[in-house]
């Protein structure tokens, strides 16, 4: 991706900048353990109007940036470059099912 700032992550980097007011698409990974570390996130998400969604696994997560590594979590902000494929799974995201137990 051409455009490395765009997206922010790892729990921390992605804690941070939504702290700071990042705004964007929030991806978490659905194989985290200890679940303790991120079980907070999706609450602060909603309360800034962050849209987000789960992922199978890290590996996934960091497949789909590119890196064999993978990661918690990802937030992927706006860019021109891509807005129209990113108000696309905005939408997407906002249409999914609440995930139940």
């Amino acid at each position: 991706m051409k455009q490395k700032n765009y997206i922010r992550s790892g729990l921390k980097s992605v804690q941070l900048h939504i702290r700071k007011g990042e705004r964007g698409l929030l991806v978490f990974a659905g194989d985290v353990t200890p679940i303790d570390v991120m079980c907070h996130l999706p609450a602060v998400a909603e309360d800034k109007d962050i849209p987000y969604c789960f992922t199978p696994s890290r590996a996934d997560l960091g497949t789909a940036m590119g890196v064999k590594r993978g990661t918690l979590t990802l937030l992927i902000r706006e860019h021109e470059d891509y807005q129209e494929l990113f108000d696309e799974i905005k939408e997407e995201i906002h249409t999914l099912p609440i995930p139940t137990i």
